[in-house]
This record gives structure tokens, sequence and C-alpha cells, in this order.
């Protein structure tokens, strides 16, 4: 239940209109642009249908100022997501390239919630993955080089540790 309620607070359902762009002379059945071929994800909706067999790309906007806020920093990234989105819409596709992108919304951070906004964002990836977003090839070399960062963060911790214990033990 506290999922429901974090994803109502903190999410917001992508915007088709941010994926416009020129629609040239049809000379192919393919798509020619990516704001054509875009599909938008609710995942808010649990019985979303997502199409295509192919590996799949969502994009999940971030748009918080609040660690900006926090640090002292200069604040304006909660307008990046859209920008993107606007910006990608333009993008050509080139050649036979079949292209499943997805448009899974936008995790917004309200009165400076940051965890709370980190959290709604930890489940919307969840549930991404659920849908199998994140190719199996990307998924494994995520694995291993997540795997081996934290084994090199273990090291570095046990020496360390060790260099601490021969200081002050």
């Amino acid at each position: 239940m506290l999922y429901l309620i974090i994803m109502q607070t903190h999410y917001t359902q992508p915007d088709p209109n941010l994926w416009q762009g020129r629609i040239d002379p049809e000379t192919t059945d393919m798509p020619l642009h990516w704001h054509q071929t875009v599909q938008f994800l609710d995942l808010e909706n649990s019985n979303m249908e997502i199409h295509g067999q192919a590996d799949k790309i969502a994009f999940l906007g971030y748009a918080c100022e609040a660690g900006v806020a926090r640090n002292g920093g200069r604040i304006g990234a909660a307008i990046v997501p859209d920008s993107i989105r606007k910006q990608l819409a333009k993008l050509p596709i080139h050649g036979s390239i079949i292209l499943n992108l997805f448009d899974a919304g936008t995790v917004c951070c309200h009165r400076y919630a940051l965890e709370t906004t980190q959290e709604t964002t930890a489940n919307c990836v969840s549930n991404l993955l659920e849908h199998h977003f994140f190719s199996n090839l990307a998924r494994w070399r995520t694995r291993h080089g997540l795997r081996a960062f934290l084994i090199a963060q273990t090291f570095n911790v046990i020496l360390t540790l060790g260099v601490s214990y021969v200081l002050f033990g």
C-alpha cells in the first residue's frame, strides 16, 4: 500500500506532447524518427502491455533538486528529463534498426523529499526490470562491473581496517 502512495505522489506519467517532431514523406514502412516509434508506459498500471520482442530501452526521468539544494549547488536539473525527451524525439532512425523505445514517465521530488523520491525511483526501476527492460547482456555486464567494483571496495576496506588495526591496535 505504501508503494502505491509513493508512486501517486512522486511519479508522473509520460507526456506524449514531449515527443514531437517532423514527419518526412513516407518512403518506407519503417518509422523515420524516434518520436514516431516511442511507446508510453504508466508504471502505476500493473496490467501494462509492452509490445516489442527485441531489447527495450526505457526512459525514466528523475526531476529532483533536493540533493543539489542540500549541498548548496545551483538548481535547474528538474527540467532536464523533459528537455532530453524533446531532443531525443527529433533523432533519426538509420537503416533497418528496430528500436523499442519506451517513455516510463518521471519521478519528481516534491517538497525536497529526497529519500522518498529515491525510494520511488527504486520501485520504478524494479518495475521496469520485472517487465524485462535492461537486456540480459546489459545485466550481465553491469553485474560483473558492479561485482568488480564491490570486490575492489571490500579490498580497500580490508586494507584500511588492517592499517587502522596496526596503527591503533
